[in-house]
Order: structure tokens, then sequence, then C-alpha cells
């Protein structure tokens, strides 16, 4: 579990490199690529992969359980073409009596490149891919602050 006692887990996925297919069970799915971010607003099961047709494989059965606080770097599968994605999650309160968060879709898309608030989020989610690939002491400290 990633945040015990949390009321809401807000996913978020950025393809920071290549591309991918993002999707929920029973709803939307979307074709991603570099410089795009996906949220699950309501922490549902998803799927991300290279092919929106392929059996998806469990996460259980290609990564452990991280221990509080630890940075994951996860590598899979191979053979083409390379994407990295910075992914992440958001603890809050739970949904149900916010009429905003309640009216998110299951899935959202945005494309931050060309927007004027598009630079901040690529660059700081840029760097914490940089970050999560250095492994340097501090790390945790400094992913945990730019989630």
């Amino acid at each position: 579990m990633l945040a015990p006692g949390a009321g809401n887990l807000v996913l978020y996925h950025f393809v920071a490199e290549g591309s991918c297919w993002a999707g929920v069970p029973d709803g939307p799915s979307a074709r991603l690529s570099a410089g795009e971010l996906v949220m699950i607003p309501g922490g549902d099961l998803h799927r991300l992969g290279s092919d929106s047709a392929r059996a998806p494989v469990p996460i259980a059965s290609i990564l452990r359980a991280p221990a509080p606080g630890e940075v994951v770097r996860l590598s899979h599968g191979g053979g083409g073409v390379a994407t990295r994605l910075v992914c992440g999650f958001l603890a809050c309160d739970t949904r149900h009596g916010n009429p905003l968060a309640g009216a998110l879709p299951r899935l959202l898309t945005l494309g931050v490149r060309g927007t004027p608030w598009g630079a901040w989020i690529e660059s700081t989610l840029a760097l914490a891919a940089q970050e999560t690939g250095a492994a340097r002491a501090g790390s945790v400290s400094v992913l945990a602050k730019l989630s």
C-alpha cells in the first residue's frame, strides 16, 4: 500500500522519453508521448504498456513492495524502443463530498509542452527522472519534495 490511511490517491505518470498506452479497466485509454502526463485522480487500477492489446503483467510480479520513503526503479520488457516514465502519487482526503474531485474523469491526460505552466512541470519531472537515475545520497528527500 502506498499511503496507509489516505482517503484517496491521485496517481500520475509523466512520459519523459518514448511513448506508451495508459488505460483504466472498463474505461478510457490514451496514447501518450514524451512530454505528456497522465493522472488517475481516483487511484483506480490502471495499465501502462507499449501496446494496448497485449495482456497486462501484474505489477506485483515484477516489483517488490518499497520500504517507506524508498525510491524505486523498475525496468521491464526489452527489445523495443525505450520509454522512461516518472511515476508518483499524492495522498489526500477522500474524494467523497468533494464535488470538484468527484467530477474529474478516471483518466486525465495533459500535454505539458507548449503551455505557460508546462515548462515548470516538465522540468520538475525531468529533474525527478534524473534524480531517480542517479540514486545519489539525499535522492529520497529531493524526490519527496518534487512529488
